[in-house]
């Protein structure tokens, strides 16, 4: 992914998303059943925290972008 893009945090945000959609994807098929908040498990909502706060952090990569253009 480095080779594909040169932006700074990039890559960093593209993995953060990625494990976040991940364990909060891999939580559905444990079998622990204890609830957090929200009739999720604790780590499907810091899964949701992390997808959220890649977005974020994509949507300030792209605004800081624009204003170095």
């Amino acid at each position: 992914m480095r080779k594909h893009c040169r932006i700074n945090g990039f890559t960093f945000l593209i993995y953060l998303a990625g494990y976040g959609t991940a364990r909060f994807l891999v939580d559905f098929f444990r079998g622990d059943p204890a609830m957090f908040a929200w009739g999720m498990q604790a780590a499907q909502v810091f899964g949701v925290a992390m997808i959220l706060a890649s977005l974020l952090g994509f949507l300030l990569l792209r605004k800081n972008l624009k204003f170095a253009s």
